[in-house]
């Protein structure tokens, strides 16, 4: 699994905007470490250890790459908030990070599908903090859209 993606994401928060792409590549390696995990049958523990590591990318996501966590951008866009929306400089990456949130959803849900247990992802719980949806929420309606429609035009 590839841990140091969230080194990564923290590095593209800090670098500039010429960097946000790097952001996207962070939520590919969560996506990509999901799909992994989604493929193999666990033992409660293990389980129980990997549940807890997607609980912490969903943390460092909401933290690091959904939010803005630029004290500039956020005095600006409201003083008030404590977390706004990251503002994407360039559309084609927060598609891109649509799309790979869409795959990390999906690898999570698979995940749950095959184990034959009942729901035991806490962060597939619309209670949960850090809930995917929630994170999902943080991108504008037209990026949402641009997102699945491309999902849905590779499916076919």
């Amino acid at each position: 699994m590839r841990t140091d993606a969230g080194h990564y994401h923290k590095d593209a928060g800090n670098e500039g905007d010429e960097h946000e792409f790097r952001l996207v590549h962070a939520i590919q390696h969560y996506a990509l470490a999901a799909q992994t995990a989604s493929q193999y049958h666990y033992q409660g523990m293990d389980s129980t250890a990997l549940n807890q590591h997607f609980s912490t990318v969903a943390m460092l996501m909401a933290e690091d790459v959904w939010n803005d966590s630029s004290s500039d951008r956020q005095a600006q866009a409201a003083p008030n908030k404590k977390n706004t929306s990251r503002q994407w400089v360039k559309d084609e990456n927060a598609i891109a990070a649509g799309t790979w949130m869409l795959a990390f959803l999906d690898s999570l849900l698979h995940w749950e599908e095959r184990s034959g247990a009942k729901s035991f992802v806490e962060i597939l719980s619309p209670s949960h903090k850090h809930f995917v949806g929630k994170l999902w929420q943080h991108l504008s309606l037209a990026v949402r859209q641009q997102s699945v429609k491309l999902v849905l035009s590779s499916a076919s």
